[in-house]
């Protein structure tokens, strides 16, 4: 059975990115460097399960991912974020793992695969929100808007695949189509968060 590689998935890359930022850009201003390095351990998290996942591991990646996962956090906790962001990243774990079991089990594209990675990633917004200064309210709020949105968006595009080739629109308008939406959605997320 072909195992894809969740490293080589833009959109993967693209919903990462964005939710570490919803979370990052939610918290005070002066709290953003936190965030963002808790972020950044999520990130390697990313690449740590990446790399694992499928049949060829990909050792410069794993590097890459395990510097990420311990470093992010430690320089987090250095910069002044509050230890609590810690939980939320271990909380981020459980989709992860029942995302790769999924995968493994049912195959990639099956909607409970999806919905498990898509909440695993939204993840990093909580984690990052919560290592900014943000209350844990806040932190579920950006969650509850983001997994959805995501697991909508991936769900969309896998039944863009059932159709006949000739009728798909090419990777890149698709990609840069979800980029759009992810950003425009992101920003939303942010500025409604600065408004609870």
């Amino acid at each position: 059975m072909h195992v894809p590689d969740p490293l080589r998935a833009h959109g993967a890359w693209v919903y990462m990115t964005a939710a570490v930022a919803a979370g990052a850009f939610s918290a005070p201003g002066d709290r953003v460097l936190p965030a963002l390095l808790a972020g950044a351990g999520v990130t390697g998290a990313f690449m740590v399960f990446g790399a694992l996942y499928g049949h060829r591991r990909d050792a410069r990646s794993l590097a890459i991912g395990g510097l990420l996962f311990a470093g992010g956090p430690c320089l987090a906790l250095a910069a002044g974020a509050p230890p609590a962001f810690l939980a939320c990243a271990g909380a981020a774990a459980v989709p992860a793992v029942a995302a790769v079991v999924l995968g493994r089990v049912l195959g990639s594209l099956a909607t409970s695969t999806i919905v498990c990675a898509t909440l695993a990633i939204a993840c990093g917004a909580p984690v990052a929100a919560v290592a900014g200064g943000r209350s844990g309210r806040s932190a579920l709020l950006l969650l509850l808007l983001l997994a959805p949105f995501y697991a909508w968006r991936t769900l969309r595009v896998r039944a863009s695949f059932a159709r006949p080739a000739a009728e798909r629109p090419p990777p890149r308008t698709t990609g840069l189509r979800e980029a759009r939406h992810a950003a425009i959605w992101c920003l939303l997320v942010v500025g409604l968060s600065r408004l609870l």
